[in-house]
């Protein structure tokens, strides 16, 4: 349900702000709404008035990481330029990370394990998301190849994969060893593999030998900027995709609400129907 007022939109923010505070340190499934709604400060008629369910209240969530996500306001999310831009993002998930003590992971991955074959519209959201800061990754990784600046050849989609895997896993070691030095091991080593100039010697790793990629040509270069509009019509394709599942979803619990309050109005009719008259309405 929309806010009518001001005051209303900022008691819907309250709640969503406060249902992905508990998402990021529980959970979804080992969040209540009874918990939300103590941590917002809402009550129950307002927190049902917003989200009739648990799973519209996780889309919600979602959305609200896409505000900030399309507003430039969440730097996991950031276009990258440069190598610096590529290190400042892996660094971003560590602060992130130290900051709650190491006791936390990346607030759509633990979302993201919780899902099941019927969260659709959830997965379709964390799907937009992670499709954002792929074709953010991807776009430099393609730029890069093109100019002869990675020590990869893989694909420039593949590695940036294997960068989002890098992070998640990297965060769920350090959640479990409880130690920012295995994260920060982590993030030296895969830039030390990526970027040309810094890969590890055969002393060092023993028998690694980082191959040598030559510039592109201008065959090339084209058919990577071609690669670069598809992955972003792509993007806007599971975008649109998105908004119709939200739409579909949104239609679908405003009818169940309407239908439960209906149904709860003719139960209260039965119980006056069926309750004995007083003395006074007897007569």
């Amino acid at each position: 349900m929309k806010p009518r007022s001001e005051k209303g939109a900022q008691t819907r923010l309250n709640i969503i702000r406060a249902a992905s505070d508990l998402f990021h340190a529980r959970g979804v499934a080992a969040t209540s709404p009874d918990q939300v709604i103590e941590a917002s400060g809402t009550g129950k008629g307002q927190f049902y008035y917003y989200f009739a369910s648990k799973e519209g209240l996780v889309h919600a969530v979602l959305e609200n990481y896409l505000e900030e996500i399309r507003a430039g306001r969440n730097p996991a999310c950031a276009e990258i330029a440069t190598w610096e831009d590529l290190e400042r993002w892996f660094r971003v998930h560590l602060e992130s990370h130290k900051h709650f003590g190491m006791t936390r992971g990346c607030p759509f991955g633990t979302i993201g394990s919780g899902v099941t074959e019927k969260d659709e519209l959830v997965r379709q959201d964390l799907n937009l998301i992670f499709e954002v800061m792929r074709s953010n990754l991807a776009a430099f990784f393609i730029r890069e190849r093109a100019a002869g600046g990675t020590s990869t050849q893989a694909r420039p989609e593949e590695i940036a994969d294997f960068c989002i895997a890098v992070v998640q896993g990297a965060m769920l070691m350090g959640k479990i060893k409880r130690d920012p030095r295995t994260v920060e091991a982590i993030i030296r080593t895969t830039l030390a593999h990526i970027r040309p100039g810094s890969a590890p010697t055969a002393h060092e790793t023993g028998d690694f030998e980082p191959e040598q990629v030559a510039p592109m040509s201008e065959d090339e270069g084209a058919l990577l900027r071609r690669e670069v509009r598809e992955l972003r019509h792509e993007l806007e394709l599971i975008r649109a995709d998105s908004e119709r599942v939200s739409a579909s979803l949104h239609a679908s619990l405003v009818g169940e609400s309407d239908r439960q309050a209906a149904q709860a109005g003719r139960n209260e009719k039965e119980i006056d129907d069926k309750r004995p008259l007083r003395h006074s309405e007897q007569r």
